[in-house]
């Protein structure tokens, strides 16, 4: 498995800028806890080390420089990988693959994506698939060809691809609730998307982001780019995509995909 580590670095300090004295450079720490080959880039120099419990690097860098961070696990156990820039800490993460980066996430909570018939609603929550999507003002309702509709279109029955992000409290912010068609012959299937991190992983079930998947010998297990892995590195914590269908009640995944980005 390999844990990737990106670290681009923008105007940190104001008023800098290409010509700026080596006065003005950032003093660069990274910090690798675990069994590991990394590969860490400054500017155009690339180097190579181990990492044999803890690994440690100092680097000079230009607030327009754009550093990495590769590390590969070599006894199957995750990295604990740390980066830190004029002594504050702006990145740290933990798992047996993954990506850190010093701007902020784009994606700071659990996305959820499902598909199915609306359970039950009321003026601010709709069930799909057993999850609560909460509606709010930013809540944009769409029709089949995504032209805006009102609320009161939907019903209990209707067929839905709800989005959103997840909550502390176990419920979802609605992002999104678009209207969908089930293919004439799909009888009671629909199809479930997660996007979120892994609760738990079990011999034949994962969860992620609190919906349980039945998993089966004929389940595929992706890396982030899509090749195939062992399902021993995925691991509670990790982000991950499941996707599957809900047949005669049971939801199975039909692929499960690390989600690094």
């Amino acid at each position: 498995m390999r844990l990737l580590l990106s670290l681009f670095l923008v105007a940190l300090l104001a008023g800098c800028d290409a010509s700026a004295p080596a006065s003005n450079a950032l003093a660069v720490r990274f910090l690798v806890d675990g069994q590991a080959n990394v590969t860490y880039q400054a500017a155009d120099d690339v180097s190579t080390a181990r990492a044999d419990g803890r690994w440690e690097t100092r680097l000079t860098a230009g607030p327009d420089d754009v550093l990495s961070l590769d590390a590969v696990s070599t006894d199957g156990q995750p990295v604990t990988t740390t980066i830190e820039i004029d002594g504050r800490v702006v990145a740290t993460h933990q798992g047996l693959r993954a990506r850190s980066d010093s701007r902020p996430s784009e994606r700071s909570q659990n996305e959820v994506e499902v598909k199915g018939a609306i359970e039950a609603l009321s003026a601010d929550r709709v069930r799909v698939q057993g999850r609560v999507f909460r509606i709010d003002a930013s809540t944009r309702f769409l029709g089949r060809d995504n032209e805006p509709i009102s609320f009161e279109t939907f019903a209990v029955g209707t067929v839905v691809e709800a989005e959103g992000h997840l909550q502390s409290d176990g419920t979802v912010r609605a992002k999104k609730l678009k209207l969908e068609d089930l293919d004439d012959d799909a009888g009671d299937e629909h199809e479930v998307e997660v996007e979120g991190t892994i609760d738990a992983v079990s011999p034949t079930s994962i969860t992620v982001s609190g919906t349980v998947f039945a998993t089966t010998a004929a389940t595929r297990w992706l890396d982030d780019d899509n090749l195939p892995i062992s399902r021993d590195a995925f691991a509670p914590g990790l982000r991950a995509e499941a996707e599957g269908w809900v047949r005669d009640g049971v939801l199975t995944a039909e692929k499960v995909k690390l989600d690094e980005d």
